[in-house]
């Protein structure tokens, strides 16, 4: 029920906290990990502008979050893999939704999991098409 309400009844509050949350944590530091679960349900919301927001806060939370966002993170994966094979992943109106979503996979596996487990799935989710600033932190391996 709580995906329905989210989802269906109230997107412009979604999208305004899916915007403004990530800011807060990328400039001020640690939420708490119980604030990005209820998110996943949204990585499937008809607004691309939506699940674009989820994504990005999913890769800010991995990129910042430490060892207290590990296992939201771990969750969200095969939904962010979801939006990234949707099948109208690479239509003109969804491009920059999977290129955030594609960094947040990056972002997640360079943060929680070996590369060897997760490199291999990622570099086929390549190349990030449209979002030359969601492209810069896909090969953080350097």
């Amino acid at each position: 029920m709580l995906c329905v309400m989210c989802v269906v009844l109230l997107p412009c509050v979604l999208f305004l906290a899916c915007k403004i949350i990530p800011l807060r944590f990328q400039f001020t530091g640690p939420l708490t990990h119980h604030t990005w679960p209820p998110w996943r349900c949204a990585l499937s919301a008809p607004s691309g502008k939506v699940r674009q927001s989820v994504v990005y806060g999913y890769g800010i939370l991995a990129e910042k979050g430490g060892e207290p966002a590990r296992e939201a993170c771990v969750r969200a994966l095969p939904h962010i893999r979801a939006v990234i094979e949707n099948e109208d992943a690479r239509e003109d109106e969804n491009l920059t939704v999977t290129d955030n979503a594609v960094a947040a996979f990056f972002r997640i596996g360079h943060a929680f999991i070996q590369p060897s487990q997760f490199l291999p799935e990622a570099l086929t989710f390549l190349p990030i098409e449209t979002d030359t600033d969601e492209a810069r932190p896909s090969p953080l391996f350097t």
